[in-house]
């Protein structure tokens, strides 16, 4: 088990890892399957592997360039966060009304470059922006009571 959390050390010094990125990496690596899960559970024991905490860096990350909630968790799924983070995303790490608040934000940059409506909402569908979240952005861009 030294060899692998020797491995474990040098991946985790560079970058935080989901739990199933971690995973993959050390299976690649040749380690048996047994072993990789001690060195797993044991570095989630410690705290050093934690999926709650990947999402919470990962979203602080985002806050120069955003994306929306639809982008946010398809980027979690595809670096292996546990569904049960993924389940809670919207209630306990970024809320309807932090989408908004992104989504003001990028709305109010394309307003100011001179773009029309629909080219800053398509831009921000792509970004993942639930309409929900547009709409309630643009109308407080525009003033309305819209909520």
């Amino acid at each position: 088990m030294e060899e692998v959390l020797k491995k474990c050390w040098r991946y985790l010094n560079r970058k935080m890892y989901t739990v199933q990125e971690l995973s993959a990496k050390l299976r690649r690596d040749g380690f048996d399957e047994k072993v990789i899960e001690e060195a797993i559970s044991f570095l989630q024991e410690k705290g050093y592997l934690n999926d709650e905490e990947y999402v919470r860096v990962y979203l602080e990350g985002r806050k120069n360039r955003p994306k929306g909630y639809l982008a946010i968790v398809d980027d979690l799924k595809r670096k292996g966060v546990a569904p049960s983070y993924l389940h809670s995303l919207r209630e306990d790490f970024y809320s309807l009304e932090t989408e908004v608040e992104d989504a003001l934000r990028l709305l109010q940059a394309g307003k100011e470059r001179g773009e029309d409506e629909a080219k800053i909402k398509r831009r921000l569908l792509r970004r993942g922006f639930t309409w929900e979240a547009i709409e309630k952005a643009w109308s407080r861009l525009e003033g309305s009571s819209y909520s």
